[in-house]
């Protein structure tokens, strides 16, 4: 692109910050990925209306989370079954019922795969109980998705798994998406794919996280692409009726923690000559 002054209208050098001939400070526009130039303060393009802002460098942090990964079995026969827009329409409930089951139990869908999902929890929100949550999550979206989607003749596999992963905003100025990276998000993927129809597949991590809540069936070693050992797998069957009572008991537990650590009341006393 071709720079001039502003003041005299000699011909700049590009990078050039100073006239050579007035020594009047160059107005250098930088262009816009699509080649226009960009006025000062322009905060959009004017041609192809790109923000022209670069976004803030994307954070990231390590934490232990569960991810919980939920697909589909035998969609595409019912789509070829049924049509597109029935197909689509079916996909839009169950995407919406697994979206409302997650959140109630404090997780987060980070990405939208078609007809399943991705979840976390324990990011963005930390719980101390996450793989709990997302063991009782899964086993709901089982049964409700059974319900939902067997009378047409397909299925739903969930997998989870429990670990340190990076989590993040991962993108760029078009698309920017919040996930998890690392072997917990793999293991995850793998159990949902190793997994039967219309059954929740746990690693062994998450298997150790919530089998006093979750009675839970050993499956037993797969061998998982990608590592060198194979990975323990165990089918959550469902959750205990203790649960409720745990977590009214944990409720209980900090509540007396607080009060005790609040500073001690003297006992009123009748001060001499007073009443």
């Amino acid at each position: 692109m071709e720079i001039s002054c502003a003041a005299c209208g000699t011909a700049a050098p590009e990078g050039a910050r100073f006239c050579s001939s007035c020594g009047a400070p160059i107005d250098i526009r930088r262009p816009c990925v699509c080649g226009e130039p960009l006025a000062d303060g322009a905060r959009f393009c004017s041609a192809c209306g790109r923000a022209t802002a670069r976004p803030a460098e994307p954070q990231a942090e390590r934490r232990p989370v569960t991810v919980l990964f939920a697909d589909a079995v035998g969609s595409t026969a019912f789509a070829e079954r049924v049509g597109d827009e029935a197909a689509y329409r079916f996909v839009q409930d169950c995407i919406a019922l697994m979206a409302t089951t997650v959140e109630r139990h404090g997780g987060t869908i980070t990405q939208f795969r078609g007809d399943g999902v991705m979840a976390l929890f324990g990011a963005p929100v930390a719980h101390e109980d996450s793989a709990v949550r997302a063991a009782v999550a899964a086993i709901e979206l089982r049964d409700a998705l059974a319900s939902l989607a067997t009378e047409r003749g397909c299925s739903f596999r969930i997998g989870l798994s429990t670990g340190p992963v990076v989590v993040g905003r991962v993108g760029d100025d078009v698309l920017m998406d919040y996930t998890a990276i690392g072997d917990t998000a793999n293991v995850a993927a793998r159990m949902e794919a190793a997994a039967e129809p219309g059954t929740v597949l746990l690693s062994d991590a998450t298997w150790r996280a919530v089998r006093q809540y979750v009675e839970c069936r050993r499956v037993g070693d797969l061998d998982v692409k990608g590592k060198a050992d194979p990975v323990v797998a165990h089918e959550a069957i469902r959750r205990r009726a203790r649960l409720g009572a745990v977590r009214r008991a944990r409720s209980r537990t900090r509540s007396l923690a607080e009060l005790r650590g609040r500073p001690r009341l003297r006992p009123w006393t009748r001060r001499r000559g007073h009443g």
